[in-house]
Parts: C-alpha cells; sequence; structure tokens
C-alpha cells in the first residue's frame, strides 16, 4: 500500500486568520449544547453553593482532561480517516473486546442517566411555568426531542447548536457578572487545587451532604462535568460530516483492515505532505478548544450564581 497524503486544505485553514479558523467551529457546538446539562447547572450550582470559589479548579481540571482525550481522538480520525473505536478493536487480547465492553456499559448505564434528564427538566418548566405536572413536561420535552430528531439534518443541528450556545454564554455570562462576584477569589479558585471541608451551614442544615467525605463530593464534579463517553465517541464521528483531513477523501481505508492485527495506516513522510496535515489539525483543534471553552464558562458562571 502506497503512502497516503491529504486533501488541499480549506479556504479557512489556508487564511491562517482566527475569525477564519472560528468558522469551523460546528461539530463542538453540537457536543457542547448536548453536554451542558445537569453536570453544569445543578451540579456546578451545588459545589458553589458548598464550597464557593474553592471548588473552580474542579471544572477547570475536569473538562481539560476529557478535552485531552477528545483531541488526540479527532486528531486521529482526521490524520488517518479512521474512528479510533477501529483501532480499538485491535488492542491486544481477544478481537474487539474493548469497544464491545464500551457499547455494553454505555447500553446498561446510559438510559438510568438520560431517564434523569425529563425528570429535572419537567421539574423546571413547571416550576417556571406554574402549570402542568413534572412528569407531564418530562414527557412533552421527551416527545419533542424525538420528533426534532427524525426531521432535522446534520448541518440544520449544527446552525441552530451554534446558535443555542451563542445565546445560552451570553445569557449566564451577563447573569454572572451582574452578580458581582469576587474575582480575586474566583481566580484563587481556578489556580489552587484543594480538597475544602464543609462549612458549618451545610453540616447543620443538610447532615445527608455533610455525611459523605469533602474529597467524595469533590471528586463527583470532576465526573459529572462535562459530556460522557458516548457523547465523544458520537462527536468524533460528526467529523465525517466537515470532511477534515483524510476524512475529504472518498474512499478512504477505514474499515478495510480485517487482519488479526491492526496495520498502522502509511501516512506519506514527505515534508509537504507532514506540513499539510499539521495544519489540517488546527480544525479539530479549533472546534474542541471552542467547544470545552463554551462548556467551561458556562459551568463556572452557575458556580458563580
Amino acid at each position: 500500500m502506497s503512502n497516503l497524503t491529504f486533501p488541499p486544505l480549506s479556504a479557512e485553514l489556508r487564511s491562517n486568520r482566527l475569525l477564519d479558523l472560528l468558522k469551523l467551529f460546528g461539530p463542538g457546538a453540537i457536543i457542547a449544547s448536548v453536554t451542558i446539562g445537569s453536570g453544569e447547572t445543578l451540579f456546578s450550582s451545588r459545589g458553589g453553593a458548598i464550597f464557593e470559589y474553592a471548588i473552580a479548579w474542579c471544572f477547570v481540571f475536569g473538562l481539560l482532561m476529557k478535552g485531552v482525550q477528545v483531541y488526540t481522538s479527532t486528531r486521529y480520525i482526521t490524520l488517518t480517516g479512521e474512528h479510533p473505536m477501529a483501532y480499538w478493536a485491535f488492542l491486544p487480547g481477544p478481537r474487539a473486546w474493548f469497544p464491545i465492553c464500551f457499547g455494553a456499559m454505555t447500553l446498561i448505564s446510559f438510559p438510568f442517566f438520560l431517564s434523569s434528564l425529563p425528570v429535572m427538566l419537567g421539574s423546571l418548566a413547571q416550576w417556571v411555568v406554574g402549570v402542568g405536572s413534572p412528569q407531564v413536561w418530562g414527557t412533552f420535552f421527551v416527545l419533542l426531542a424525538i420528533l426534532v430528531t427524525f426531521i432535522q439534518s446534520y448541518s440544520t443541528l449544527e446552525r441552530v447548536q451554534t446558535f443555542i450556545v451563542g445565546i445560552l454564554l451570553v445569557g449566564i455570562l451577563i447573569a454572572a457578572v451582574v452578580s458581582n462576584p469576587s474575582w480575586l477569589d474566583l481566580i484563587q479558585g481556578v489556580l489552587v487545587p484543594v480538597i475544602p471541608e464543609y462549612a458549618t451551614w451545610v453540616q447543620t442544615s443538610y447532615p445527608a451532604i455533610a455525611a459523605r467525605p469533602s474529597w467524595v463530593e469533590v471528586m463527583t464534579y470532576l465526573g459529572v462535568i462535562g459530556g460522557g463517553t458516548q457523547d465523544y465517541i458520537g462527536y468524533v464521528g460528526m467529523l465525517r460530516e466537515k470532511g477534515w483531513g483524510r476524512l475529504g477523501i472518498q474512499n478512504n481505508d477505514e474499515g478495510a483492515r480485517t487482519t488479526a492485527t491492526h496495520v498502522p495506516i502509511p501516512l506519506s513522510e514527505h515534508p509537504d505532505d507532514v506540513r499539510t496535515g499539521l495544519a489540517w489539525l488546527k480544525a479539530p483543534f479549533t472546534d474542541t478548544v471552542v467547544s470545552f471553552t463554551a462548556v467551561l464558562i458556562f459551568a463556572i458562571a452557575f458556580m458563580i450564581l
């Protein structure tokens, strides 16, 4: 097999201007809207109420860990045209044991996680509107989501979610700034990782919370911030719609290897091809950074409020 090269760079990458690079933001808007959920609203608010600014580092560190993992996956699929799940099928051991275990855990755990979202959303809608019941509102939102899923296209989803994420960020930033936070305490909370202790009022008013070790409470925030594995696996697959790097070449070699061991994809090592490949990586890097920055701003703002 001859060494594989890359298609010509897109206009946004050729210009190398920041505003043009931001035009590449697309799949990240979808994943940001998906991941801005209970972790960034309820749990960040809970953490801010219990520990104040001292918990801010958790959100930064948690999203940094997940962001690095996501970018390495998008980097791989952009350079090779192959989804990381296809590569993981060749990890040592029985064929495809890791993707199978990954999928099985998702199928078992995700419905339980997802079922809590309509309940929370229904309770919030009933509280805001003042009529109906949480069950009725929750069912309405589930049916609405199913309907939208059937009628939407990827391009429509990307545009709508970009708009929604923008509106969310503007609104929550205004609310956070108006609340007049202590910016110095916030900066210290971001830069100085600590495991804070519960305040006296938490132990008095919420003994069930205070009964948990504070480090367990803190570690919970690291896990719930950002999306789950099912979100990020889907996000990496969305890059096929953008056609970045090797994904922009029809009939790439994804899924073509059926041998018992994984054969490394022979990318060209010619200096011109290496430069082109590295330049293509600006697209997933920009998308990932903007996406996770949006989620971080949202979580920090809810913590402040």
